[in-house]
């Protein structure tokens, strides 16, 4: 009879709780923990860090469509490689990728290969999923021995990917390009905020020396002030010649983009 083991994290107790370096962690908890970190030799304090980096993507995650073990959310822009699954839903959630952290991904055929007798040949291949980010490079198993359609060219086989893995493809790489269409026009959005901020910088600039005024005392009592001091002084109908009219213009121009 096994004993019940105290996780680390959550505190529970579990029969089916896993060794790790110092302690134990409950199934539950090692769903939230990437693949690819070997637990039984990884840190307490590393795997707890990994733990709730894990969980929080996990409660972002709302999958749209999948194929074998690859689960795409196409709200969020991010997607999943399950190494369990029931029904259509993945049960591990350590393998969460965000599209704006991806440097590298590809879904294709490998391991291309004839199965079955003389007379009832099949081809099939399996699916991966290469995945590269600034933290990891690896290679995932998103569905084994799929069968490709095929024909005979003399003694020689023209096979084709399966379509059901092509027409995935198409999907998961529209959500790549969408994430990534948003993303450079916020670029396009910020850029465009910092000219207008620039012109604006350089217009209350402008305003500042027009009105005369001190920078640390740009209150809306000063610039008023200033303001009829100087349009008293270059008033068209005081002065009507082309110079005060001309200023009396770029004391009121400079007196509206203060006060906005």
């Amino acid at each position: 009879m096994f004993s019940k083991k105290e996780c680390f994290i959550c505190e529970s107790l579990s029969r089916f709780s896993k060794k790790v370096y110092g302690g134990y962690i409950c199934r539950n908890c090692l769903v939230y923990i990437p693949s690819h970190i070997q637990v039984k030799n990884t840190d307490k304090d590393d795997l707890k860090a990994f733990y709730k980096e894990g969980k929080e993507r996990a409660e972002r995650f709302e999958h749209t469509s999948s194929y074998g073990k690859l689960f795409i959310d196409s709200t969020h822009g991010s997607f999943c490689i399950s190494q369990r699954v029931k029904g259509d839903k993945p049960l591990h959630l350590g393998d969460i990728f965000f599209v704006t952290e991806l440097l590298e991904v590809a879904l294709y055929c490998t391991n291309v290969r004839k199965v079955g007798s003389r007379n009832n040949i099949s081809i099939v291949c399996d699916i991966r999923l290469r995945v590269k980010t600034d933290k990891i490079s690896k290679e995932f198993i998103v569905k084994r021995a799929e069968k490709c359609s095929f024909t005979f060219q003399g003694n020689q086989i023209e096979w084709k990917e399966p379509d059901q893995m092509t027409m995935f493809r198409n999907i998961f790489n529209q959500m790549i390009d969408n994430v990534r269409f948003a993303l450079l026009k916020k670029l396009d959005d910020i850029q465009t905020i910092k000219k207008a901020i620039e012109k604006y910088d350089e217009d209350t600039e402008w305003a500042i020396g027009i009105l005369f005024l001190d920078k640390n005392d740009l209150s809306l009592e000063r610039i008023k002030k200033h303001r009829n001091i100087l349009i008293k002084q270059f008033h068209p109908d005081l002065f009507p010649n082309s110079e005060s009219v001309e200023f009396a213009t770029k004391i009121n121009k400079a007196y509206n983009i203060l006060i906005k």
